[in-house]
């Protein structure tokens, strides 16, 4: 699941789903190593747990 300042936008299978939730929320730019702007729960950037 993604969450955008704090609202829950919608489920996340890869990156693409991401960056797809975050443009629909307004977020053009993510820094995806930032953890201050991204936090990765149960998985990581190229990892994927179901």
């Amino acid at each position: 699941m993604v969450e955008v300042n704090g609202v829950l936008a919608g489920p996340a299978h890869d990156m693409v789903d991401v960056i797809r939730l975050a443009r629909q929320a307004g977020v053009s730019e993510i820094d995806f190593d930032d953890p201050a702007v991204v936090r990765w729960v149960g998985g990581g950037k190229y990892k994927w747990v179901p």
